[in-house]
């Protein structure tokens, strides 16, 4: 698959409480999925059903939640 766009930046966001997010590092399993790691940002806002989407050029995915906590 290809993960980059044509100007070499990207392809894969990930969005957090409606705030995109560049990965950090995206990992291939060898079994066709992959690992997407980011570092969730300061601006997302703590909460336990927090959504998230992983966007990879036009296409998203279906939202999942996850508890984020403020430090």
């Amino acid at each position: 698959a290809n993960l980059y766009d044509a100007t070499g930046r990207g392809a894969v966001k990930v969005n957090v409480g409606g705030v995109d997010h560049d990965p950090v590092a995206i990992v291939a399993n060898g079994d066709g999925t992959y690992q997407v790691q980011i570092v969730i940002s300061g601006q997302v806002n703590p909460g336990n059903q927090v959504p998230l989407t992983v966007n990879v050029g036009t296409r998203i995915s279906q939202p999942i939640t996850l508890v984020v906590r403020a430090n």
